[in-house]
Order: C-alpha cells, then sequence, then structure tokens
C-alpha cells in the first residue's frame, strides 16, 4: 500500500512540473502578413528609376528597405534578384555591374546594362510572404543622326563646305528628349568648329576651313527627376578628307564608300544626301542586285549573286522594284522560304497582295506573297502563262498551255486573282472569269467594231455569233467590250468595220448585251454590200 502510493506522488510532481513550463511568458512568433519595399527616405514604391552613372564615374547606390507587417514581427528579409534584362546574369558573390548587398544596397556600375531589374525581400520568418520592386536602370545616351554614339570620339571627314552637325540628348527609359545641358570646349583654341549658341546648344559647325586633326570637347550634363546629375562627354574630330567610291542604288540614289575598291565587310557607307555623314542601319541594293546589311554606317554583310530583280514597279505605294534572294540562284524560280527585299531598302513588308515576277527566265512567271513582316517567301505559285487581253494588257494564268475552266487568272498589275468579270483575250476568246478561276471559255468571239463610241470611250467591241462569223451579225449575237463585259444598252448603233467580202453591218444592243436587228423600229434592217 505504502509502494502504490508513493508511486502516485511522484507522477503528481513529474506533471507538475509539465504543466510549470507552460507559461504566459513564452508566446508564439508573431505571423508575417506582408512586405513592403521603398527607397530610403522615399514612400513605397513598386518602381525605382536611376541612371547608369557617366564612364570612369563613381558608382551609384541605391538603398532599399524593407517593411515586414505586422508591427511586431520579425523585420529581418533576404534580398535577390528575380527577374534581369535579358542576356543579364548575376552570380552570388561576383563583381558584376549590379549587385544588391544583404543589407538592401544595391550598387550600380558604368558597365550596368540599362533594362528592369525585379529585387524581391522574402521574409526570413515565412518563406511564402515577399515583396518585389522593380528596379529601372537608364542611361544617358547622346544621338547623331539616330544613332547613339558607342566610342566617345565622333569623327567627321573633313568637309567640302560647312557641315552641321546636330546631336541629341536622350533618357533611354522613353527615348525622349531630354533637358540636357550642352558644354563646348574648344581645345584647339582655332579648330574651326564652332557652337551654334544663337539657335541650339546642341549644334555644331564644322567649317570647310578646318584641318584634319581638329577637335572640339563636349560635355552633356543630365539630372534625372529625383536623381543625381549625370553626364557624357565626347570629341569632335576631324579626320581626313573623304574621297567617295560612288555606288548607285537600285531605286537611282547614290551612296559612298571611303575606299575604291570592291565592297568588303567594314567598309564605311555615307548617305546618299550627305558624303560626310554615316548612312543609317539599313538594307541597301546596289545597281547589280548586291545587298548591303548596314550597321552603324558600316558593312555588316553583303550578299552578292543570289539576288535578282523579281519585280520592275512593283505594288507599293512607290512602286519600287523588289528582289529576291533565291538559294537556286535565279529569281524567276522562286521556292518557299526565299526572302524578298525593296530596291530602297530593307524587307518587303507584309503585304496582302501577291507579287509577279515581270523578269522570269527560260519563259516561266511566277507569283509570291509574303504573309509575314520578315520578308520570307512561303506562298508559291509557278508556271504562270501570258496572255495579252484586246486592250493591250496582259493576265496570266496558273497553267502551261491553253487556257481551261478552272485555271487561276492573276492581275498582269498586282499579281492578285482577278475579280468577277469577263475578259477578252488579243485573239478573239472571251473569258468568264468568277473569283479568279476561269468558268467558261467561247472561241467564237470576233472583233467587229474598233473603237465603238461607248460612254464617249473609243474602244474595240467584239461579237459572239452562233454562226461563228462575226461580220454576219444575227438576232440573239452577244456583243462585249475590249475591256471585259457586255456591251450596255445604247442609243448608237455600231457598224461592223472587219467584215468579210466587203460586208458591213450597222446593229444596235439591248440592256443585257444582245444585238437586236430586226425591224422593229430600233434597228430597221442589218445592211449587208
Amino acid at each position: 500500500m505504502m509502494r502504490k502510493m508513493r508511486k502516485t506522488l511522484i507522477l503528481a510532481s513529474v506533471l507538475a512540473l509539465a504543466l510549470s513550463g507552460c507559461s504566459d511568458d513564452d508566446e508564439s512568433p508573431i505571423a508575417v502578413t506582408g512586405v513592403t519595399i521603398n527607397e530610403k527616405g522615399q514612400p513605397a514604391s513598386d518602381e525605382i528609376t536611376k541612371t547608369v552613372p557617366t564612364s570612369g564615374g563613381d558608382p551609384v547606390e541605391v538603398e532599399l528597405e524593407a517593411k515586414v507587417t505586422p508591427d511586431g514581427a520579425d523585420q529581418s528579409v533576404t534580398w535577390a534578384f528575380t527577374e534581369l534584362p535579358d542576356g543579364v546574369t548575376i552570380e552570388e558573390g561576383s563583381t558584376a555591374p549590379v549587385t544588391i548587398g544583404t543589407n538592401g544596397t544595391v550598387t550600380i556600375t558604368s558597365d550596368a546594362v540599362p533594362g528592369d531589374y525585379e529585387i524581391t525581400a522574402t521574409s526570413d520568418s515565412d518563406s511564402s510572404v515577399k515583396g518585389t520592386v522593380t528596379l529601372i536602370i537608364n542611361t544617358l545616351v547622346v544621338k547623331q543622326g539616330g544613332k547613339a554614339l558607342t566610342e566617345e570620339v565622333y569623327e567627321v571627314h573633313k568637309p567640302n563646305s560647312d557641315q552641321p552637325i546636330e546631336f541629341k540628348a536622350y533618357f533611354q527609359a522613353t527615348d525622349v528628349t531630354s533637358e540636357a545641358t550642352w558644354n563646348f570646349d574648344d581645345a584647339d583654341a582655332n579648330s574651326h568648329i564652332t557652337q551654334d549658341d544663337a539657335e541650339k546648344k546642341n549644334k555644331f559647325l564644322v567649317q570647310a576651313a578646318s584641318e584634319v586633326g581638329d577637335k572640339a570637347i563636349v560635355t552633356v550634363k543630365y539630372t534625372p527627376s529625383g536623381g543625381s546629375e549625370q553626364g557624357f562627354m565626347f570629341t569632335i574630330k576631324v579626320i581626313d578628307a573623304l574621297v567617295p567610291y560612288e555606288r548607285i542604288l537600285a531605286n537611282g540614289n547614290k551612296i559612298y564608300f571611303d575606299e575604291e575598291k570592291n565592297i568588303e565587310i567594314g567598309d564605311n557607307v555615307y548617305s546618299e544626301n550627305d558624303k560626310s555623314a554615316v548612312a543609317q542601319d539599313g538594307n541597301y541594293i546596289l545597281e547589280d542586285g548586291t545587298l548591303l546589311v548596314v550597321g552603324q554606317g558600316k558593312v555588316e554583310e553583303a550578299l552578292k549573286a543570289t539576288l535578282k530583280k523579281a519585280i520592275t514597279g512593283g505594288d507599293l505605294p512607290k512602286g519600287v522594284d523588289i528582289y529576291v534572294a533565291s538559294d537556286d540562284d535565279n529569281a524567276s524560280d522562286i521556292e518557299d522560304g526565299d526572302v524578298a527585299y525593296l530596291a530602297n531598302g530593307g524587307f518587303l513588308p507584309r503585304a496582302d497582295n501577291t507579287y509577279m515576277v515581270t523578269d522570269p527566265g527560260a519563259g516561266e512567271t511566277s507569283v509570291f506573297a509574303v504573309p509575314g513582316s520578315d520578308g520570307v517567301i512561303n506562298v508559291i505559285k509557278k508556271n504562270l502563262t501570258k496572255k495579252a487581253l484586246a486592250d493591250g494588257k496582259e493576265v496570266f494564268f496558273l497553267d502551261k498551255g491553253n487556257v481551261e475552266a478552272d485555271d487561276k487568272v492573276y492581275s498582269d498589275i498586282k499579281g492578285t486573282q482577278l475579280e468577277t468579270k469577263n475578259y477578252i483575250l488579243k485573239g478573239g476568246t472571251l473569258l468568264i472569269v468568277e473569283q479568279g478561276k476561269v468558268k467558261k471559255v467561247q472561241e467564237t468571239l470576233k472583233k467587229v467594231v474598233t473603237g465603238g463610241d461607248v460612254g464617249g470611250v473609243e474602244t474595240d467591241i467584239y461579237v459572239a455569233s452562233d454562226n461563228g462569223t462575226a461580220s454576219d451579225i444575227e438576232d440573239g449575237d452577244v456583243a462585249y467590250l475590249a475591256s471585259g463585259d457586255f456591251l450596255a444598252e445604247s442609243t448608237n448603233s455600231y457598224e461592223v468595220k472587219e467584215a468579210e467580202a466587203g460586208e458591213t453591218a450597222t446593229f444596235k444592243v439591248n440592256a443585257n448585251g444582245v444585238v437586236k436587228v430586226n425591224a422593229n423600229g430600233v434597228v430597221s434592217e442589218v445592211t449587208k454590200t
């Protein structure tokens, strides 16, 4: 009995000790509900914008702060980049142009790639709770002729006459001209490079009296909203006089090269309008069909031999020529994957029309379409037969022989399928076309009137005669205009001028083009002599 009581007392003591450990002083941590981020001294924001510092200048530091809610919750967070601009990688512990410390301080050097950097602060107490902010890193850029200066020396050939050069400063985030301060220093004291103080601080004049080696220093400064002053310094330097080698473009304009030799990769290309200005980026097609791909004023690629003119006066706003780069060295044999270029530069733009090869080889004619925006051809129609219309125009058929029903018919202008209409071939064949296909071919059509007066317009008239002799016109025959469709009702009489055996005849038509030659008062008779 005594042993049992002692055991009970021991258990009670243990229970008491266990309960004494659950005191009010040992509370559970406060649950984290959110994290917000702000730049030190600034309100919280989803975006923070900074500018890349000037080359050689001190790095820019951005102090970020994280606020964990609710109050009283653990405020510790871990900082990290979660999204970076294309091509940018940042490894932990590296000395990258953009880094973030454990305290949230971001360091930006002059080598930083502009773009959007997403930064995340993750709660150390609950990794599922995070706050994000986008750091937008911009840069002050200076452009001339639409191209950014990538070097700190801007070279200009010694001009034959005074050469004005205008620069523009841009804040890269929006690419909108910024309010910048332009400072000019004539480094040589008499360089014959001057600043246009009267009109534009960013406009400079290189005089014809300048000498090779003359230079002037330009400093551009800009202070973005809420940021520190940024700057860019470059030198305008006069180099050797340009003796250009002229080449004619396919559209008749001219461009110039810095050396008198065959075109090679890396050659400088100058504008057709200004021999001292570097040509803008783009594609240029020379008269011989060579395609020059020009970037930053230099030849980056030259495609020769396989580029041939496919269309003279293509269906474009200015009727420019179109060239095709064809793998088989024959532009008339156009295939899927070939690329079409405009004679005045660039790819052939997206178009709803198809395009017809008007300079075919080996008697072959083709049409193609460019449904994409990169100039690649992927709709092909080959072996078109050309037929002349009675009015002198041309149409093309998707076959190799005689025109038959269901043959597709294409316009001589656009290369698109013809709309529903009647077309008369030069030989007198009437084609009835619906939705771009031949529905009927009538062979007995003959020209009976040359220069008939239809609505005040002189046009040829053809008649479809059941007896096969157009000069022997009868009731029920049908008269057609050379330009298509039947002859509408007219109060005029028409005289057959191409009669057989010296015959002549007159006729009229009703509203359906049907010839009326009876004696009902409309036409009294058919006169034969």
